[in-house]
């Protein structure tokens, strides 16, 4: 009776089928994992936590289609059941395609009905869980039941079971790696994420193919009744003809993920998809949009903004707009600030190569540009307006390269490194804010290099930018900030840098140094010494003592995503310019003490300043003061200090600046942006029954420049906040025109 069941076993043909659908399974599985870590990528956004909770859905899946196989009653024919799975799992693809397009608008309103609050991090995580089985797990599922049921094929001649089963394992391995490999190395520049799904579909309908003929024909060699080649093929020629419409209808869908994904949720969702699909295709026009082993890429133009910007992995992180100051200055401070001018650099991250394009201006000789991803260097190319053309620049040295990688195996020590990385949340970015970073960088400096090196604040926390810091000054004890208050530049050093006022201007007003600082509006060193923040002893104060980052021990890593959730926008720094005394230890400090800022320097300041502050801030005012006590008839001066004072909620002295510039006529949309707000604020602030206003003055105003002006976004929302402030007929348009009227109070 044993060696009856000992010959019992599939046919050879039967079992070679099973052996290749075990490798083609293997190999299936891994392309599709590759693929579907980078579209949950750029849906849920890339940190560590995301791609634990991505992995964990694609392995549960597994596990408990295994499970079911397991718990199911032996009988039927294993291989026939096999092919099924693999009929299944390009049904749930084409079901599911349609639903992937779908995610980003999902995801943001899910993110968007949450409260940003650490009681509901868990939430969120279970939220973000929750779209990752969506897709995961039905398509696993099937995997996970696909494998045993080929195995079983393989193995069921007892007396083979243990080479048999050495065979499934390692036809099974094969797939796997080549799957890995080719799916992501490969495979995904070649063709992407629409390409992969694809021949994932191709490669499944194929080992269906086997299955089936191999049962049919095992049925024919018993004896039975030949089955026609239409009915042994029909499920596979079925889900053939679905895959293509589906597939083909749906051509270009990576990009239009990409198009409308949004990391950051900061105001409603459109109501529905096809809503937001329509308005991303209104503002936006795409330029690039590629996919590689590392990164989903995508360039576009909002072009009434005048403005390009690159999207890596649903997140944009890099543009021609509200981040160049932080592009070009990190490009210069490290060229200007260093004693020795440097002609070996290296920079750390490429993205639009803004970076890049500036540290060019300078007379460097070489130029080692450092980026994982080749798709972000074909992007790069499309902002050479803005980087000066640096890709193509012949000083220019491209290095597809993970950073550590290449900096442990560089044969030269640079004058100059410059890490200008993504955000620290971005899973594996945490890791260029290391200790062990930090020390293969001073490896890699020469005897009187610097660093310069890039962090945000923005979404971030007090903590974490101490934990930085902390960790940079324990491998350079000498280090100076930057910027502020979202973006941060530190310019660290081994030995504290000597200042030479007359060489750094001699050295910004070369021509091509000069025109690419004065498009942030940094017109001389006075403007450059302001955006200091930190002296070195300031640093190193605010980062005190406490924890370092380090590979092995990457508090960033965990905390940054939290942080990120947390979104909060305004993290403050303790700035040395609003210090009790003035800020000794910043370079300003002396150096206006000996070159007295003109009105047209205190002009060129407030416009920098301005442009990259919130209105409130106290510098932004600390500016227009100086400006307005330097030239104290100019409108313009008094318009800024009056602009500052009604942000600053002090109305009554914002009233004696802006009243007596529209009583002398002025009409500039501008001015009347200003004084609308000041008398909105006003009248929200004094305003009852018993203290009725008249605001015909600005109702007047009002009704003579803003239908001049519609496409000033500006003084349109003050306009619309200042007739909530007023009486209903204020603004109506039939409404008889108020006689114009000296300004006067209340």
């Amino acid at each position: 009776k044993r060696q009856a069941v000992e010959d019992v076993a599939y046919p050879r043909r039967a079992v070679r089928a099973a052996l290749l659908g075990v490798m083609l399974s293997g190999f299936t599985s891994m392309l599709y994992q590759v693929t579907w870590i980078r579209l949950l990528s750029i849906v849920l956004g890339a940190s560590t936590y995301a791609f634990t909770l991505i992995l964990t859905a694609f392995i549960l899946g597994i596990g408990l289609g295994s499970f079911w196989l397991m718990t199911r009653k032996e009988g039927g024919d294993s291989l026939k059941l096999y092919g099924w799975t693999q009929v299944g799992l390009v049904l749930s693809l084409c079901v599911a395609l349609p639903l992937y397009v779908r995610l980003p608008h999902l995801f943001r309103w899910s993110e968007w009905m949450l409260a940003r609050e650490v009681e509901t991090w868990p939430l969120f995580q279970a939220i973000t869980f929750g779209f990752c089985c969506l897709v995961l797990l039905i398509p696993t599922f099937i995997m996970g039941a696909a494998f045993p049921a080929a195995a079983r094929v393989a193995t069921a001649k007892v007396s083979e079971v243990g080479r048999q089963l050495g065979g499934v394992y390692l036809w099974n391995t094969v797939g796997t790696i080549s799957g890995a490999v080719l799916g992501g190395l490969v495979l995904m520049p070649f063709w992407g994420m629409q390409g992969n799904f694809v021949a994932g579909a191709v490669a499944n309908l194929l080992a269906a193919g086997l299955a089936f003929e191999a049962t049919s024909h095992g049925k024919q060699a018993e004896g039975a009744k030949p089955v026609p080649a239409w009915r042994v093929f029909a499920p596979v020629g079925g889900a053939a003809v679905l895959a293509l419409v589906v597939l083909g209808g749906m051509h270009g869908w990576p990009q239009r993920l990409s198009d409308i994904a949004a990391i950051r949720v900061d105001r409603k969702p459109p109501e529905s998809y096809a809503t937001l699909v329509e308005r991303t295709k209104r503002l936006i026009r795409p330029l690039f949009y590629a996919d590689d082993t590392f990164a989903t890429v995508m360039v576009g133009e909002v072009s009434k903004e005048n403005l390009r910007f690159m999207k890596i992995n649903g997140k944009v992180d890099a543009s021609n707009g509200g981040d160049i100051e932080t592009q070009v200055v990190a490009g210069h401070l490290g060229a200007l600030l260093q004693p020795r001018e440097p002609r070996n650099v290296l920079l750390v991250g490429s993205g639009a190569a803004i970076t890049a394009g500036s540290v060019l201006a300078h007379p460097v000789e070489r130029l080692d540009m450092v980026e994982i991803s080749p798709a972000v260097i074909e992007g790069a190319r499309l902002f050479k307006a803005d980087n000066r053309n640096a890709v193509d620049d012949p000083r220019t040295h491209i290095h597809i390269d993970d950073a550590k990688t290449f900096m442990a195996l560089a044969p030269i020590k640079y004058d100059l490194i410059v890490s200008v990385p993504s955000n620290p949340w971005v899973a594996g970015v945490s890791g260029l804010f290391t200790r062990d970073f930090f020390q293969l960088v001073d490896k890699h400096l020469a005897e009187d290099g610097v660093l310069v090196q890039w962090i945000h604040t923005y979404e971030s926390n007090r903590e974490l930018v101490r934990l930085v810091m902390r960790t940079l000054r324990d491998t350079f004890p000498h280090a100076t900030t930057w910027l502020g208050p979202e973006d941060l530049v530190m310019v660290a050093s081994r030995k504290p840098l000597a200042f030479d006022a007359a060489s750094v201007a001699a050295r910004m007003a070369r021509p091509e140094v000069k025109a690419d600082l004065e498009r942030v509006d940094i017109k001389d060193l006075f403007a450059l010494l302001s955006k200091q923040l930190h002296s070195d002893a300031g640093q190193k104060e605010f980062a005190g003592e406490g924890p370092i980052n380090t590979d092995d021990h990457n508090l960033l890593e965990y905390a940054s995503p939290v942080a990120f959730f947390l979104s909060q926008l305004d993290v403050r720094v303790k700035d040395e310019r609003r210090a009790p005394d003035s800020g000794p230890g910043l370079l300003l400090h002396d150096y206006v003490r000996q070159h007295p800022p003109t009105a047209e320097q205190a002009a060129g300041l407030y416009r920098n300043i301005e442009r990259y502050h919130a209105e409130k801030d106290p510098l932004v005012r600390g500016v227009a003061t100086l400006w307005h006590s330097l030239a104290p008839e100019d409108p313009a001066a008094v318009l800024a200090l009056g602009k500052a004072l009604v942000a600053q909620g002090e109305l009554s002295v914002a009233a004696t600046l802006l009243e007596p510039e529209v009583a002398k006529g002025g009409r500039s949309p501008e001015l009347t942006t200003a004084y609308l707000k000041l008398v909105a604020a006003r009248a929200w602030a004094a305003r009852t029954v018993w203290t009725p206003r008249n605001d015909d003055v600005a109702i007047a105003l009002a009704r003579e420049v803003v239908p001049r002006h519609p496409q000033d976004a500006k003084l349109q929302k003050a306009y619309k906040e200042f007739c909530e402030a007023m009486p209903r007929a204020a603004c109506d348009p039939k409404a008889s025109v108020v006689p114009t009227a000296a300004p006067g109070g209340p």
